[in-house]
């Protein structure tokens, strides 16, 4: 068997050369829209007070990844839509007050996430028209 030099094959230029084809294609952007929808469902089923909603970041990366230029931004408006709305219609776990602090914290920190994400996109995008 022949063995692979890393450093020769595991360039990031290269694997993002390999994986871009399957990131502008319907089915990446099918598979962002069920991980939100999944994360909404888990966060109707749970408590108030368990963060599942710490899982809406994973969507916000890949759509970092992904070639739609407004993949960021929509991602975000709609997991804050999708937050909003798991806070009011989830279960109680914990007191109401100490759940809408921690999402809005959470939606804080996302928003912020979602600005920095989209400023490097905005910057990639200059440079390389």
């Amino acid at each position: 068997m022949k063995s692979i030099n890393l450093d020769e094959h595991a360039l990031p230029v290269k694997i993002s050369r390999k994986i871009s084809p399957y990131l502008a294609g319907p089915w990446f952007t099918l598979a962002l829209a069920a991980m939100m929808l999944v994360t909404y469902i888990l966060d109707l089923n749970t408590p108030l007070g368990v963060p599942i909603w710490l899982l809406y970041f994973i969507p916000l990366i890949f759509s970092f990844w992904s070639k739609p230029y407004f993949a960021v931004p929509t991602v975000c408006v709609v997991t804050l839509l999708f937050l909003a709305a798991g806070f009011i219609f989830s279960p109680s776990g914990i007191q109401t007050s100490a759940a809408l602090f921690m999402r809005t914290v959470f939606s804080v920190v996302y928003i912020s996430t979602s600005v920095v994400f989209w400023m490097i996109r905005r910057r990639k995008k200059r440079v390389f028209l």
